[in-house]
């Protein structure tokens, strides 16, 4: 499991999105969830 560092949600890192940023990868819940955290950025 990982954890969505935009809305905390656990999810299973097969079933994840992922977003690379510096080298370092990012896994999260949703599409939303990954733009909003792009947004962030």
């Amino acid at each position: 499991m990982v954890q969505d560092p935009h809305c905390g949600t656990y999810v299973p890192r097969g079933d994840s999105l992922t977003k690379t940023v510096r080298g370092k990868v990012f896994h999260f819940c949703s599409e939303e969830c990954r733009d909003a955290f792009s947004g962030r950025r």
